[in-house]
C-alpha cells in the first residue's frame, strides 16, 4: 500500500473517530440539558428526538472539525477549543434545523446560551479537555 493511500485512510479513521467522540459530547449536553432543563427544551420537539438529533448532528460537526483538534502544543490546544466551539454551534443549528420549524430557529440561540451561562459549561468544558487529550492520542495512531 502507498503512503498516500495509507494517509488517506489513516485521515479517515482519525476524522470518525473524532465524530464518534463529539458526536458523544453532543449527545452527553443534550442528556444534560432535557434533565435540567425539562420541558423548556423539548417543548417543541420531544426529547428522545432532540438527544437523537443532537448526536446526529454533533457527529457531523465532529466529522468535519475534527481534524483540528488533538495537536499538540498550546497552539493545538486552543485550536482545539475554537475547532470545538464551532462544532458545538455548527451541531446546535443543525440539529434546529432538523428538529424545528424554520420561525422556531432562534430557539437554539437560546439554547446555547442556557448551555453556557449554566453549570452545563463545565461538563462541555470537561467534554473538550477529553476530546483534545484524546484526539491528540488518536493523531498520534492515525497519522
Amino acid at each position: 500500500m502507498s503512503s498516500v493511500m495509507k494517509l488517506k485512510e489513516q485521515n479517515w479513521k482519525l476524522r470518525g473517530a473524532m465524530a464518534a467522540g463529539v458526536g458523544g459530547g453532543g449527545g452527553l449536553v443534550a442528556i444534560g440539558s432535557v434533565l435540567g432543563f425539562g420541558h423548556m427544551i423539548t417543548r417543541h420537539v420531544d426529547a428522545p428526538v432532540f438527544v437523537a438529533v443532537a448526536l446526529l448532528s454533533a457527529g457531523l460537526a465532529g466529522f468535519l472539525l475534527g481534524p483540528l483538534m488533538g495537536r499538540s502544543g498550546w497552539r493545538g490546544a486552543l485550536l482545539s477549543f475554537v475547532a470545538f466551539f464551532g462544532a458545538t454551534i455548527m451541531g446546535a443549528y443543525v440539529a434546529g434545523a432538523l428538529a424545528l420549524p424554520f420561525r422556531d430557529i432562534g430557539l437554539v440561540t437560546v439554547w446555547l446560551l442556557f448551555n453556557f451561562f449554566t453549570p452545563f459549561f463545565i461538563l462541555w468544558l470537561l467534554i473538550c479537555a477529553g476530546l483534545h487529550w484524546s484526539g491528540h492520542s488518536l493523531r498520534r495512531r492515525f497519522t
